[in-house]
C-alpha cells in the first residue's frame, strides 16, 4: 500500500512530495535488492545456512550407545553365522556329488571287470 502511493507520488512530479517520494522509492528498491541477494539460495537443500559459494561440513560421526552396539553386533553375528552354514552346506553338497560320482565310477568298474571275466 505505502509502495503504491509512493509510485503514485513519483508519476506526479508537480506534486510537492515527489522529490521525497523518488528518494524514498530508490531506498526501498536497493533495500529490496540487497534482501534479494542476501537471501537467494536460502531454502536449497545443498545451501540451506551455508554461505553461498561453500558446502556445508560433513555431520559429525554420531556415537552409537550400548543398546545400538549390542544390536548390531548380534546382526553382524548372525549374518556371519548364516554364511558360515550357507558354506557348510555347499560343501557337503559337493561332497555328496563327488561320492555320488565315485559310487557311478566303481560300480561301472565293477560291471566291466565282472563283465569281461564272464565272457573268457
Amino acid at each position: 500500500l505505502a509502495v503504491r502511493a509512493l509510485r503514485q507520488l513519483v508519476q506526479q512530479p508537480a506534486e510537492p512530495g515527489a522529490r521525497e517520494a523518488r528518494q524514498l522509492l530508490e531506498q526501498l528498491k536497493r533495500h529490496q535488492a540487497a534482501e534479494r541477494q542476501q537471501y537467494s539460495g536460502m531454502c536449497e537443500k545443498k545451501a540451506f545456512l551455508a554461505p553461498k559459494g561453500e558446502e556445508p561440513p560433513p555431520a559429525a560421526p554420531r556415537k552409537e550407545d550400548p543398546f545400538e552396539e549390542r544390536v548390531r553386533a548380534v546382526v553382524e553375528y548372525d549374518f556371519a553365522e548364516q554364511e558360515r552354514l550357507e558354506a557348510e552346506r555347499a560343501a557337503a553338497e559337493e561332497e555328496r556329488k563327488r561320492g555320488r560320482r565315485a559310487a557311478k565310477q566303481a560300480a561301472a568298474a565293477l560291471q566291466e571287470g565282472s563283465g569281461g571275466e564272464g565272457a573268457q
